[in-house]
């Protein structure tokens, strides 16, 4: 590790840990700032980037603070959120299928056991982690077992990191 690798990872894990995050430390110059959101961040690359996992927001020539108020700020909504993309082909059924077999019965956000009757309020779906209309990315890394109430009571807050109204 070079003086100037310790010196980044001494200043991010200062900071990190002013705000409560861990940080954990990848191969290449690579940073994962573990606070509300996951935050990749590489000091070292040409762009500096800093991005919040599973989104496509993120930072170009992000300084050590700016990556770490990535990790606990909620992305904003876009302003197309209307037409956001989701995937076809039935990719959300055969992830609920198989996400039930594994034994994922209970709601991500409150925890009450779920039912694969439809148009039922306890209804397992699928939810995304980071809304699409925030930037959240349309693929099983951001999605999780939601029950349908808290699914469309949800809609695109994000309750879970700043206490936003559903």
């Amino acid at each position: 590790m070079t003086v100037d690798q310790h010196n980044v990872e001494t200043q991010l894990r200062a900071k990190a840990a002013a705000r409560g995050a861990q940080v954990n430390v990848l191969p290449n110059g690579h940073f994962q700032i573990k606070g509300e959101l996951l935050v990749n961040y590489y000091p070292f690359a040409k762009k500096r980037t800093a991005y919040i996992a599973a989104t496509t927001r993120g930072i170009q020539g992000a300084t050590i603070a700016q990556a770490v108020a990535l990790a606990f700020e909620p992305p904003a909504i876009a302003g197309d959120h209307v037409k956001a993309k989701r995937g076809s082909n039935g990719m959300y059924g055969r992830w609920r299928r198989r996400m039930w077999k594994a034994g994922f019965r209970n709601c991500h956000w409150c925890g009450i056991e779920m039912n694969r009757v439809h148009e039922h309020p306890q209804q397992m779906t699928c939810d995304h982690r980071i809304p699409l209309a925030r930037g959240g990315l349309d693929n099983p890394n951001n999605w999780v077992p939601a029950c349908r109430r808290c699914n469309q009571d949800r809609g695109h807050a994000m309750p879970e990191i700043v206490g936003e109204k559903p």
